[in-house]
């Protein structure tokens, strides 16, 4: 069983990509795979956005409409995938 330091999380994260679910650092969002495959401004957005130790209810409105819109990208790059479009 491993040791679990004090402020970590009890359950893993696990990268937002769908369908993925590779184990992440805390403050990471995605694996790296997957953060690189975002566009550039839409990395930059999370980034200006994110505070360390923020949630759900913390998040700012700004972080909560770039997260919208990171998923929604994410969600049409499988989507165009899985009909054999890639991208």
């Amino acid at each position: 069983m491993s040791e679990q330091h004090r402020g970590e999380p009890k359950r893993p994260n696990r990268c937002a990509w769908p369908g993925c679910g590779k184990r992440t650092r805390p403050a990471y969002l995605m694996c790296q795979a997957h953060w690189y495959r975002l566009p550039a401004d839409l990395r930059s957005r999370i980034w200006d956005t994110y505070r360390l130790g923020q949630t759900a209810l913390t998040a700012s409105p700004e972080y909560l409409a770039a997260l919208r819109d990171v998923l929604g990208y994410a969600r049409r790059v499988v989507s165009a995938d899985d009909a054999g479009g890639g991208q």
